[in-house]
């Protein structure tokens, strides 16, 4: 996955990020979603979904999270929302140009925008990543080449009317959110999610071709979100 970041933001990136009744970017039949996997979701201990569950084409659920909305293993209704992830996915890979960042994103405080990384994206151990609007419709999207880990106690803080609706990490490859990490924002990578104990998560974990693995962590699904097509 290639970038070509520049630090303008053009008038072409704004209207495409704000126009029409829905974000641009949104996530289709995912909103009813906490999790969605290729390969698998697996479980250890208690963790809480509220929201779906699902497992497309040839996976399975396991370690028995418990998922208010269901679990959807194998099924047209997941099939449906990997579907709504992957538009997203590509929908974000295709916007314009954004603003080059580092990926040392722990200490940042950042406004709307799209931001693009080359490399690998950190929230280190304790360290917080801030991201602030006065507008309910202004959308946060990491493009991250390689992977996106947090460090144990990362956290993503949203100040004035950002909701994690809004944020999107669109990850290269692997993501891993380690324990006690709070984490508010969709996490859409291309292979595996792994989560460390005790996480906290507002927003969708789609692994697009891998799995996504927990333990007794906690997922709450933004199912009030608006959301009329997955771009």
């Amino acid at each position: 996955m290639t970038f070509t970041p520049t630090r303008v933001y053009g008038l072409v990136v704004l209207l495409t990020l704000f126009t029409g009744q829905s974000s641009a970017l949104c996530l289709g039949t995912c909103t009813n979603f906490g999790i969605i996997a290729s390969t698998s979701i697996s479980n250890t201990g208690t963790s809480s979904i509220t929201g779906a569950c699902g497992v497309w084409s040839a996976g399975a659920v396991t370690g028995a999270p418990s998922c208010s909305g269901g679990t959807e293993v194998n099924n047209s209704v997941s099939q449906t929302c990997l579907a709504n992830c992957t538009a997203a996915y590509d929908c974000a890979i295709g916007l314009a140009a954004g603003n080059s960042n580092s990926g040392v994103l722990g200490g940042q405080s950042l406004g709307p925008g799209t931001y693009d990384i080359t490399t690998s994206a950190t929230i280190g151990a304790g360290q917080t990543l801030t991201l602030t609007s006065t507008s309910a419709t202004a959308q946060f999207i990491f493009r991250i080449a390689s992977t996106f880990i947090t460090g144990i106690g990362a956290s993503i803080a949203l100040g004035g009317n950002v909701v994690p609706c809004n944020v999107y990490f669109i990850v290269g490859s692997s993501a891993t959110l380690s324990a006690s990490s709070v984490i508010k924002g969709n996490v859409l990578a291309l292979s595996d999610i792994t989560v460390g104990n005790g996480v906290n998560v507002e927003g969708l974990l789609c692994a697009r071709t891998g799995a996504v693995t927990l333990d007794a962590d906690t997922v709450l699904a933004q199912t009030t979100c608006e959301c009329n097509s997955p771009c």
